[in-house]
C-alpha cells in the first residue's frame, strides 16, 4: 500500500483494517530493512521537526513548546532497484 505513496499512520490502519498499534509495529520492522521513509511529525503550535526521532509513533508532546497539536509522521517505502 506504501508503494510509490505517502500515507500516516491512522489511514493505513482503517484502510487494512488493523488497530493503529499493529500498523506501528509493521512500520518499525520495515524501518529495520533500511526501506522506509518518513516524513516526519511536526508541532502544529510552534513548527518543531522532529527529525531525530527514533521511534515510527506519533510523538506525544512537543519537546520545545510542551504543546500537544501534533501533525502525524507519513511514511513511504523506497524500493530497491534490481
Amino acid at each position: 500500500m506504501l508503494d510509490g505513496r505517502m500515507l500516516p499512520a491512522s489511514v493505513l490502519s482503517k484502510q487494512i483494517g488493523k488497530p493503529e498499534k499493529e500498523i506501528y509495529y509493521h512500520l518499525d520492522q520495515i524501518k529495520r530493512t533500511g526501506q522506509l521513509v518518513i516524513h516526519q511529525a511536526e508541532c502544529s503550535d510552534c513548527g518543531h521537526l522532529f527529525k531525530w526521532r527514533i521511534k515510527v509513533q506519533k510523538p506525544s508532546r512537543c519537546p520545545q513548546c510542551k504543546g500537544t497539536h501534533i501533525e502525524q509522521p507519513w511514511f513511504s517505502v523506497a524500493l530497491k532497484e534490481r
